[in-house]
């Protein structure tokens, strides 16, 4: 757990801040358009949120208005709710 808590307090913010950067105002990552980049990106989020962390809208206003927007997608956000769904029934079982 000492490599979780080193990596959420070191390394993520450095992350963070790249990805701030780079996206600026962009509503997409490659030309424009919604592609599977952005799929990754908003699945890596997911999974970041199920172990309970959240980007911090202050500090990342760009990734978190990126991340954001894409989970809130029809598309994007039913398929999450579905995961979502399965993920808390797993572990109401363990």
């Amino acid at each position: 757990m000492e490599a979780v808590k080193s990596a959420i307090e070191n390394k993520i913010p450095v992350m963070f801040d790249y990805l701030d950067k780079e996206i600026g105002n962009k509503q997409y990552l490659v030309d424009g358009h919604f592609s599977l980049a952005d799929i990754s990106m908003v699945t890596a989020f997911l999974n970041f949120a199920f172990a309970g962390h959240s980007i911090d809208e202050k500090q990342w206003k760009n990734l978190s208005r990126y991340i954001n927007s894409l989970f809130y997608q029809k598309n994007v956000h039913t398929v999450f709710q579905r995961a979502e769904s399965k993920w808390v029934a797993i572990n109401a079982k363990t």
